[in-house]
């Protein structure tokens, strides 16, 4: 059986996401602490779907089909290629994966 690994992570509720634009998101993304190498944002639409094509300078194939519909509880995965959270901004993340509830159901 495969061990699974436990992580404490810090949690933030933060109600000016709830129904956020891309620039709002963005400015939650810079204020991260650089202690962290990761950040997730869970949020609504159509910000969620906006904020992922405006940070992408590269999109794979599998992460095209989102732009055309970013449904209800769908993950997007973006790498930022920045070493400040301070200096995320538009065009600085590769959108490498994106899944919708029924893939992530089958996984």
């Amino acid at each position: 059986m495969e061990q699974v690994r436990s992580v404490a992570l810090e949690t933030h509720f933060l109600s000016q996401l709830y129904h956020a634009s891309p620039e709002t998101m963005l400015e939650t993304l810079r204020a991260v602490s650089d202690t962290f190498d990761s950040a997730m944002i869970i949020g609504h639409q159509p910000g969620l779907g906006a904020m992922a094509r405006v940070m992408s300078n590269g999109v794979s194939a599998r992460c095209r089909r989102a732009f055309e519909h970013f449904p209800t509880a769908a993950a997007a995965v973006l790498e930022i290629g920045v070493d400040d959270w301070k200096a995320v901004g538009y065009g600085t993340a590769k959108f490498v994966d994106f899944a919708k509830p029924r893939e992530l159901m089958d996984a």
